[in-house]
């Protein structure tokens, strides 16, 4: 069984279906029907590894709220291991509009942040960093506290995957992502010349 170290965002999401995606203008939109969901690039990939058969362990931030419940009660009745370093204004949370083609409008409610003074932070530090040295693969996704494991899977030989999402190859928020990954997924319609080298593609 392979084991996997995910570090990156987990969110509460309320998806809202709409006939379609509302223009730019003041408007009253009437939904087809709306619920309440985990969402996160990192949650996901931890549960989809996990149910293909990998020992999954993800990092998060997470904040003393329902939401940061809900988002751990779902995560491990799926079999994923959760540390989360505690957040100091709350768990992730979107609103998303979508539409019948699958197109999305997404509007954060919270940016979750790491709180330095959170208890058990050097706790849940230590514990990752143990995962983390025993990895096969490390999975890091965007997100500013990921950053410090990009440098600590690399001194440590571990094999790196970044999402890059919408990267245009010219982002600056991306760029030590791009540079530190192994192995890169990118949405190539974003990209002027997607097979061109120069972005790890």
């Amino acid at each position: 069984m392979p084991r996997i170290f995910v570090t990156g965002p987990a969110s509460w999401n309320l998806l809202v279906h709409v006939a379609e995606l509302p223009g730019a203008e003041p408007q009253t939109v009437f939904a087809r029907w709306h619920h309440e969901t985990l969402g996160g690039t990192s949650a996901g990939k931890a549960l989809n590894l996990r149910r293909l058969g990998a020992a999954v362990t993800l990092c998060t931030l997470l904040g003393d709220d329902a939401a940061g419940d809900r988002i751990r009660r779902v995560l491990t009745a799926a079999g994923v291991d959760v540390l989360a370093r505690r957040s100091r204004n709350g768990s992730e949370r979107h609103v998303n509009l979508m539409d019948p083609a699958g197109r999305r409008l997404s509007v954060y409610l919270t940016l979750p942040a790491i709180d330095p003074t959170g208890p058990g932070g050097d706790d849940v530090r230590e514990q990752c960093d143990a995962v983390l040295a025993a990895a096969d693969a490390v999975v890091v996704d965007l997100a500013d506290h990921s950053r410090p494991v990009l440098a600590a899977a690399r001194a440590r030989g571990r094999t790196v995957w970044c999402d890059l999402h919408n990267y245009d190859g010219r982002s600056a928020f991306h760029t030590e992502f791009r540079d530190a990954a192994d192995m890169l997924f990118v949405r190539s319609p974003d990209l002027a010349a997607p097979d061109a080298g120069g972005t790890g593609a």
